[in-house]
């Protein structure tokens, strides 16, 4: 089952070259060591919200830099990446932006594939039209509690290029992952199914955008799984609190790094 689980990733990912991963941390270190060891840079550039909380975290265990550039609530701009500075490993980013705003994904491999390599996190698209391997060096993932795509352990990498990935298998970190034959088997049912889960949570997307027209949602005619909606005072907290619970919706306050640095609430559908 493992082979065919790798074939619907390579599927997903349009990347030839696919591992399975302990988890979806495993597969951030793989990803900046294996870079590392191709490049020898050690700066890593890491959005400044709508990332991964381990953007942060795993340079400074690896000792390598994490140089946080703006985003605009965690939609890069192609045009506004700090490409000039020196000794970069690579830029790292999530699509959707803390699940709930899509990246113009061709247009930042434009910019930077000819300086560094691009590595894409796609926990919360893969499966989808917007995972595209195309626009990316590297692709990770997981498929941990609370992902679209969840067996509750594991995760995956990927490469576009055949040299990254010997490197990754040359790793003395690198081991696969223990995954129980049915956890594989639940896995290649949830891929398979992928389409038609994203298409549930993209509807009820649209339906809680719409029912909350009159608040400032952010980014609201892009694509994702979770929904951010600011808030200005108590009240309108309240409100978006009272909305949630009425209709069984999760929900996390902001600010937090991996949606936005505001006064926010998540609506996080991809937990329905």
């Amino acid at each position: 089952m493992k082979e065919e689980v790798l074939e619907l990733l390579r599927k997903h990912t349009r990347h030839e070259f696919v591992a399975l991963t302990p988890k979806g941390n495993a597969s951030v270190y793989a990803a900046f060591e294996t870079v590392r060891q191709l490049s020898q840079q050690n700066v890593v550039l890491i959005p400044d919200q709508g990332g991964w909380v381990t953007y942060r975290q795993i340079p400074r265990k690896m000792k390598m830099l994490a140089f946080e550039y703006k985003t605009d609530y965690g939609v890069l701009d192609a045009k506004g990446l700090p490409l000039h500075l020196q000794n970069v490993n690579s830029l790292i980013y999530s699509n959707p932006a803390g699940y709930y705003a899509d990246q113009p994904s061709q247009e930042i491999y434009k910019e930077c594939s000819q300086r560094f390599p691009v590595i894409m996190e796609v926990s919360g698209c893969l499966g989808s039209e917007t995972c595209d391997g195309r626009h990316a060096d590297i692709m990770i993932g997981s498929f941990g509690k609370w992902k679209p795509i969840s067996i509750g352990t594991g995760g995956f990498i990927s490469f576009k290029a055949e040299e990254a990935y010997k490197a990754f298998l040359e790793r003395k970190e690198h081991k696969e992952p223990s995954i129980e034959e049915t956890k594989l088997h639940d896995l290649y049912a949830k891929l398979e199914a992928a389409p038609s889960i994203y298409k549930r949570y993209y509807e009820a997307v649209q339906q809680i955008k719409k029912d909350l027209g009159n608040f400032e949602v952010l980014h609201p005619k892009s694509q994702g799984i979770n929904v951010i909606v600011k808030f200005n005072t108590e009240d309108e907290k309240k409100l978006l609190v009272q909305y949630c619970e009425k209709n069984k919706y999760e929900y996390k306050l902001c600010p937090r790094y991996i949606r936005v640095n505001e006064n926010a609430l998540s609506i996080e559908v991809k937990h329905t």
